[in-house]
């Protein structure tokens, strides 16, 4: 029997900011909400010894074990669109290798219930980094699905939308952004898009964070966006993962360029295809952290800026 639980939930302080600032009175009402619908859930599901995650970003993590499904991972959201197409790209992801299992999951809660990978080590905690890139690419490959022929998913055209409307708020010389990094994203997009290359159904997040060694040697990814895009517009999160850290690197520049040569030999595309999608990508980034209100926006002057040594702009 599942044994009663605390009424109220710990949360850190910058979780609580972060749902505030994102979604305002609803992220309000939400927090206020949670540790009763923490509960309902962890019921519903016969739920046994929860264990909160410490480390959150977006969402409500924790831990536990089901006497059906074994080790689980209980995650509740605030109800929002992104939610909406991780669980449909999971629910297409069922059956696939190199995706964490859906078990259940409450679209109208907000909530799912996902397999945990265990023991669950991040591909940042990997010292090799030309051997991180190859387990990265070739997850890019293995995971990939046909383009759905109608659907909800957002395509790479409605993500460039940002650029548009950094557009519209701040002109193209004005903002918090390098005038010359914003133009030349913005020009970038425009052209790959022209010409762009087959399509598929992307993780759309896919990094150092987001894939996680399971005990049997295999790299699992979790927390799928899902969006219709060519394959190179996958390339970005890897690139400029992790984050903080990559940054400091003192040989970032060859360390980029190594990964690109690594990615161009295991996904077949041109690696400077992948560095301009990488750089745009960067750059749309940065947008979405200023629609966020965040004011530091270094790490992403910085990569840009690498990126554009790459693409010798």
């Amino acid at each position: 029997m599942t044994k009663s639980l605390p009424s109220a939930v710990s949360l850190p302080e910058s979780f609580k900011a972060r749902i505030r600032s994102i979604y305002g009175q609803e992220g309000i009402r939400w927090l206020a909400a949670l540790p009763e619908l923490r509960e309902s859930l962890i019921k519903r599901w016969s739920l046994q010894a929860v264990q909160p995650v410490n480390q959150l970003s977006y969402n409500y993590l924790e831990f536990a074990r089901s006497r059906k499904f074994g080790a689980v991972v209980l995650k509740i959201c605030v109800p929002n669109p992104e939610l909406y197409t991780e669980i449909k790209a999971l629910e297409l992801y069922q059956g696939q290798e190199g995706v964490v299992r859906l078990i259940d999951r409450d679209i109208d809660q907000g909530a799912l219930l996902l397999e945990r990978i265990e023991p669950g080590y991040k591909l940042s905690s990997l010292a090799n980094d030309q051997e991180a890139t190859r387990i990265s690419a070739r997850a890019m490959m293995d995971i990939l699905l046909p383009a759905p022929q109608e659907s909800d998913f957002p395509t790479m055209e409605k993500w460039c939308q940002g650029f548009v409307r950094y557009q519209n708020d701040y002109g193209k010389d004005g903002g918090p952004l390098p005038p010359s990094v914003f133009s030349l994203a913005n020009d970038l997009v425009s052209d790959l898009l022209r010409e762009q290359q087959d399509r598929y159904l992307l993780h759309g997040d896919l990094h150092h964070y987001n894939l996680l060694f399971r005990e049997d040697g295999a790299w699992i990814a979790i927390d799928p966006k899902g969006v219709i895009g060519e394959i190179a517009f996958e390339a970005g999160p890897y690139l400029f993962n992790p984050i903080p850290d990559l940054v400091h690197r003192t040989n970032l520049l060859e360390t980029l360029e190594r990964r690109l040569e690594i990615m161009e030999e295991i996904t077949d595309i041109d690696q400077h295809r992948l560095a301009a999608w990488s750089f745009c990508r960067t750059v749309l980034a940065a947008i979405w952290s200023i629609e966020e209100g965040k004011k530091n926006l270094s790490y992403w002057r910085d990569i840009a800026g690498v990126f554009q040594q790459l693409l010798g702009k």
